[in-house]
């Protein structure tokens, strides 16, 4: 668990992006067009509050 916890702190790969090959629709009714470029922060996730209780600690026993 020790390094599945170094890796969330530090991922090898910040974020990563992607180009849009084919039109999107959302469930909510958003669209994104064919080759638009979109991208998610790995290194976001893993520090964000709203998904970690005390993302900035080191909890390798989780």
């Amino acid at each position: 668990m020790c390094i599945k916890e170094s890796l969330r702190l530090y991922p090898p790969v910040p974020g990563m992006s992607r180009k849009i090959t084919k039109p999107m629709t959302f469930f909510d009714g958003r669209t994104v067009p064919e080759g638009c470029l979109v991208g998610t922060s790995i290194f976001g996730i893993h520090w964000n509050a709203t998904v970690w209780e005390n993302p900035n600690i080191s909890t390798p026993s989780l």
